[in-house]
C-alpha cells in the first residue's frame, strides 16, 4: 500500500481539518480542569489545636495555644497546646497567664481533641476533613504522589492501548474513566480511598493527553499539525487551568468542586460523534477500507475531488522469502529424524531433573539440640532438663540453640538439688551450644548442615548456599545464551554439560562449607544452561506440530522423571557425599548424544552458513526416506541469509529495539514471578508435615499431570489463556494454604500440591511462550536474559521460605501475590498461537499487538 501521504489532495486546511482541530482542542480542557485541582482540594488552611468547651477563662482560652517561631515570625503552634488539665486547674484557682504563671514552664500535649481549621479561605478540604496535619501531614504530599503514580502507570499502558484498540477509542475511554474517577473521588469516605481514586485520575488524565496529542498529530494536515501541537493543545489547557481558580473561588467545599469538575463529561460526549479515528492507524492495522471511508468524508467536507483509488497497492517484484517451517515442510512432522532429536534432547534433560534440587536433601536441617557431653558429671534427672522448652508454631519443643548453664547445673547436681522441686529450672541462666550440637539421625545420616553446623547463628548459610547456586544459574544463563547465539547451539550445549559433570563430581570432595558453596555456584552455571540450550535447539529443529509436544512432554516430563528419581536415591543414600555420587554419574548419559544431536539448521541459516544447513536437512530427508528438493533454499533466501550473516547480532540488539526490549522486560518479570513460587514450593517440601522423602516425591509427581495439562492447553488454546489460567490456579491455591487450621495438615499439603501443579504448568507454558515471541537471531540470548532475570526469583526463594520462621503465613502470601500478578502481566504479551516463529527482529510483534 501507499502511505497516508496519498491524501495530499485534501489540502492543508478546510472545514474538515478546522473542525477536527477545535474538537480535539476541547478535549484538553479536561486536563486543564482536572490536572491541578489538588492545589485547592488539598490545601492546608490555618489551624491549631481544638479547645473543647470546658470551664476556662477567656484569658486562659486565648493563651492555651503556645507560640512558636516560623520563618522569623511568631505564630500560634499548630500541633500542640498547654496541657488542658493543668490549664483548667490554674484557671479554676484564679491564676492569670503570663502574670502569675510563666507559660513556657507549662507542660505541652498534642491536639488530643482534634483541630480547629480557619474557614477564611476554604469551607473544607481533604486536610480539614481527615486531619492531615502534624503527625499525618505526610499524607498530603503522598496524595499528590498517588496522582503521579497514576500518571506513570497511565504513561506505560495508554500507548499500548492506543496501538491495539485505536486512538479515538482510547481517548474517549480515558475521558470516561477520568470523569468517573473524579466523581468517585468526591464520594471518598477516607484518605485511602481518595488516594486510590487519585491513581486512576492520574492514569486516565495522561492517557487522554497523550492519545489526543497523537490523534491530532496523525489526523491533521502538516500545516495545522504544528499549530495543534504547540498553540492549540497548550492554549486550551491553559484556558481551563485559568478557569479552575475561579471555579474554586466560587465553590469552596472540596466535594462540591469535584462534582462540578466531573460533570464536564457532558462537554466531551459531543466531540465523540464528530472526531474520526486516525486513518494512519487504520492503515497500519490493515483496515484500509475504513481509512478510505474517513478520507472520502473529509474530501466531501473540504469540497475536493477524490481519486478512484486513494491508497495505492505497491507491486513488489521480488522472490518470496519463505519462513523456515515452510522451507523444511518436505521433511514431514514425525519421521525417524524428528524422533531421534526428540528423544536425544529429552534424555539430555533427565540429569537436570535428577540433580536440580538435591540441595533439598543435601542441605536439609534435621532436628537438633545442644550437645551435653557424656563425660560431664550431672545426674540423669538434670541431664533430661538441661535443654529448655520453647514455643514453636504454638507447640512446646526442646530448644535447638540454647541450654541451661552447665556449670550451674553441675553444682546443683552435685549438691543433690532436684530440678523443679528444690529449684525453678526456668530461672537458671541459658547459654549457647558451646560444645556443638546433637543431630537426629532418624532421617539423615549426614547433611552439609550436620557436617558444618549450619544452625542457629549460622542458619542463614543454608538458604545462602541455595541462593549462591542460583547466582551461578544467573551467570550461566547470561553467558550461555550469548555463546549459543554466537558459536552455535551444539557446542554451547555440550560445554555446559561438561561443566555440570565436573563440578558435581568436585563437590563430593568439599572440605568445608565455603568450598562447597563456591563449587555449587559453577554447578548452577552449567546445570540450568544446558537445559535452556537444549530447549532452544529442539524448538528450532523440530516442526511446529512436534514443537509443542517437545516443549511440554519432552523437556519437562523428562525433567519430572529425573526429579521423581531423586527422592528415591536420597531415601537409600542418606549420607550427602554418597548421594552426590549417582548425581555425578548420571551425566554419563551425555556422552553418546554428541553423535545423535546435530547443529540447528535454523541457526546455521541465520549465520549465513547455508551449505551446512542444507547438508543437515538432506541427511534428515535421507533418514525420513523423503526426497529433498534440488535446491532447498531459493536464491533470494540464500541472499537474505548472507545479509543476516553480515548483520552482527548480540545482546545490544535487545537494547536497540524498543519492541524487543519491552518483550524482554515483560517476559523477565513473568519469569521472576513464576520462579519465586516454583522454587520456593520445591524448597519447602522438607518443611511440610510428614516424611520429607514422600513429600518431595509427591511434589515431583504433581509435575507429570501438570505437564500433560500444559501440553493439552498449548495444543488447543491461546497462549494468553494457557499462561493466565495456570498462574491464577496456582496463586489462589497457594494463598489458601495459610488459612488451613494447624490440626489439618493434610489439607494444607493438598492445597500446596495443587498450587505446585498450577505453577508447574505455568513454568512449562512460559518456556513455550518466550521461545515463540523472540526471533531466531536473538532467541537464545533473549531466553538467557529471561532465565537470568528469573534467577532473581530463585535467589530470593530460599529466603522467602526462611521468612516463615518469623511469620508462618508470609511465604504463602508472597508466593500467591507474585503468581497472581504474573497471571495479569502475561495478558500484555503478543498472542503467538498458530503463528510461525519470527526469524528477524523486524518480525517481532509489539506488546499488546
Amino acid at each position: 500500500m501507499g502511505g497516508y501521504e496519498d491524501t495530499a489532495f485534501l489540502g492543508q486546511t478546510g472545514p474538515y481539518f478546522w473542525t477536527a482541530f477545535f474538537l480535539l482542542n476541547t478535549v484538553f480542557l479536561s486536563t486543564g480542569f482536572n490536572g491541578l485541582y489538588i492545589v485547592f482540594v488539598g490545601a492546608t488552611p490555618k489551624h491549631h489545636c481544638l479547645i473543647p468547651d470546658v470551664n476556662l477563662t477567656d484569658e486562659w482560652r486565648n493563651a492555651i495555644i503556645p507560640f512558636t517561631m516560623v520563618d522569623g515570625e511568631e505564630v500560634q503552634d499548630q500541633c500542640s497546646r498547654y496541657k488542658l488539665d493543668v490549664v483548667r486547674n490554674l484557671s479554676a484557682g484564679g491564676y492569670r497567664p503570663g502574670r502569675d504563671v510563666n507559660l513556657t514552664s507549662l507542660e505541652k500535649e498534642g491536639c488530643l481533641d482534634g483541630w480547629y481549621y480557619s474557614k477564611e479561605i476554604y469551607q473544607s478540604t481533604i486536610i480539614s476533613e481527615w486531619d492531615l496535619v502534624c503527625d499525618n501531614q505526610w499524607k498530603s504530599p503522598f496524595a499528590t504522589s498517588a496522582l503521579y503514580i497514576g500518571v506513570l502507570i497511565g504513561s506505560l499502558i495508554s500507548g499500548q492501548l492506543s496501538e491495539r484498540f485505536g486512538r479515538k477509542n482510547t481517548v474517549f475511554a480515558s475521558l470516561g474513566m477520568l470523569c468517573l474517577s473524579v466523581l468517585l473521588q468526591s464520594f471518598s469516605h477516607s484518605w485511602t480511598m481518595f488516594c486510590v481514586t487519585f491513581v486512576f485520575v492520574g492514569a486516565s488524565q495522561v492517557a487522554v493527553t497523550v492519545s489526543t496529542f497523537v490523534l491530532g498529530t496523525e489526523l491533521l494536515s502538516k500545516s495545522l499539525r504544528v499549530t495543534f501541537t504547540s498553540l492549540g493543545a497548550f492554549l486550551f489547557y491553559s484556558m481551563a487551568y485559568m478557569t479552575l481558580p475561579w471555579l474554586a473561588y466560587g465553590i469552596r467545599e472540596w466535594r462540591t468542586l469535584l462534582y462540578v469538575l466531573s460533570a464536564n463529561c457532558a462537554v466531551y460526549v459531543q466531540p465523540l460523534w464528530f472526531i474520526p479515528e486516525s486513518p494512519r492507524w487504520l492503515i497500519t492495522r490493515g483496515r484500509v477500507e475504513e481509512a478510505e471511508v474517513i478520507v472520502r468524508e473529509a474530501a466531501r467536507k473540504n469540497k475536493v475531488d477524490v481519486p478512484p483509488v486513494i491508497f495505492r497497492e505497491s507491486v513488489m517484484i521480488e522472490s518470496k522469502i519463505r519462513d523456515y517451517d515452510s522451507i523444511t515442510s518436505f521433511l514431514g512432522s514425525w519421521g525417524p529424524f524428528q524422533r531421534r532429536i526428540f528423544l536425544a534432547l529429552a534424555l539430555s534433560i533427565l540429569p537436570n531433573g535428577f540433580i536440580g534440587i538435591y540441595i533439598v536433601f543435601v542441605g536439609d536441617t534435621p532436628p537438633h539440640e545442644c550437645l551435653v557431653p557424656d563425660n560431664f558429671s550431672i545426674s540423669e534427672m538434670w541431664r533430661n532438663v538441661t535443654i529448655p522448652l520453647e514455643k514453636v508454631d504454638g507447640t512446646m519443643k526442646r530448644s535447638s540453640c540454647s541450654r541451661l548453664n552447665l556449670e550451674i547445673v553441675r553444682n546443683y547436681s552435685e549438691n543433690a538439688i532436684l530440678p523443679n522441686v528444690d529449684v525453678n529450672v526456668s530461672a537458671i541462666p541459658l547459654e549457647g551450644c558451646l560444645d556443638g550440637w546433637k543431630y537426629s539421625k532418624a532421617i539423615y545420616q549426614s547433611t552439609i548442615v550436620t557436617e558444618w553446623d549450619l544452625v542457629c547463628e549460622n542458619a542463614y548459610r543454608t538458604p545462602l548456599t541455595t541462593s549462591i547456586n542460583y547466582l551461578g544459574v544467573l551467570m550461566g544463563a547470561f553467558l550461555s545464551g550469548q555463546m549459543s547465539d554466537r558459536y552455535g547451539r551444539k557446542p554451547a550445549l555440550f560445554l555446559m554439560m561438561a561443566l555440570q559433570t565436573v563440578t558435581v563430581t568436585a563437590q563430593i570432595f568439599s572440605p568445608n562449607w565455603e568450598v562447597f558453596t563456591l563449587i555449587f555456584f559453577f554447578v548452577g552455571s552449567g546445570g540450568f544452561s544446558n537445559y535452556i540450550i537444549a530447549f532452544v535447539l529442539g524448538t528450532e529443529i523440530l516442526s511446529s506440530k512436534v514443537r509443542v509436544a517437545f516443549c511440554s512432554l519432552g523437556v519437562f516430563m523428562c525433567s519430572a522423571l529425573g526429579y521423581m528419581a531423586m527422592p528415591l536415591a536420597a531415601y537409600f543414600l542418606r549420607d550427602w557425599r554418597m548421594l552426590l555420587i549417582p548425581m555425578a554419574a548420571s551425566s554419563l548419559i551425555y556422552v553418546p548424544l554428541w553423535w545423535l544431536v546435530p547443529e540447528s539448521p535454523r541457526w546455521l541459516l541465520s549465520q549465513g552458513r547455508v551449505e551446512e544447513a542444507e547438508a543437515i536437512l538432506k541427511d534428515a530427508a535421507k533418514k525420513n526416506n523423503v526426497v529433498p528438493p534440488n535446491a532447498i533454499f531459493t536464491q533470494a533466501e540464500v541472499e537474505d541469509a548472507m545479509t543476516m550473516k553480515d548483520t552482527k547480532i548480540n545482546i545490544s540488539a535487545i537494547l536497540r529495539s524498543w519492541d524487543v526490549l519491552s518483550l524482554t522486560l515483560l517476559c523477565s518479570l513473568l519469569w521472576i514471578a513464576i520462579t519465586i513460587s516454583y522454587y520456593a514450593l520445591i524448597l519447602n517440601t522438607s518443611n511440610l508435615h510428614g516424611d520429607p522423602y514422600i513429600n518431595c516425591f509427591l511434589s515431583a509427581v504433581t509435575e507429570v499431570p501438570a505437564y500433560i495439562i500444559a501440553l493439552v492447553l498449548l495444543q488447543f488454546c491461546s497462549r494468553h489463556l494457557c499462561q493466565s489460567s495456570t498462574l491464577f490456579l496456582g496463586g489462589v491455591m497457594i494463598l489458601c494454604v495459610h488459612l488451613i487450621p494447624i490440626d489439618q495438615p493434610w489439607v494444607a499439603i493438598l492445597l500446596e500440591m495443587l498450587g505446585k501443579f498450577g505453577v508447574t504448568s505455568a513454568f512449562c507454558v512460559v518456556y513455550t511462550v518466550t521461545s515463540e515471541v523472540f526471533p531466531t537471531v536473538i532467541r537464545n540470548t533473549a531466553m538467557g536474559c529471561c532465565s537470568m532475570a528469573a534467577r532473581v526469583g530463585t535467589i530470593i526463594s530460599p529466603f522467602i521460605i526462611y521468612l516463615g520462621r518469623y511469620f508462618k503465613a508470609l511465604p504463602y502470601v508472597l508466593m500467591g501475590a507474585f503468581t497472581i500478578s504474573g497471571a495479569l502481566m502475561c495478558l500484555l504479551l503478543p498472542e503467538t498461537f498458530g503463528k510461525p516463529l519470527p526469524e528477524t527482529i523486524s518480525q517481532v510483534e509489539k506488546i499488546c499487538g
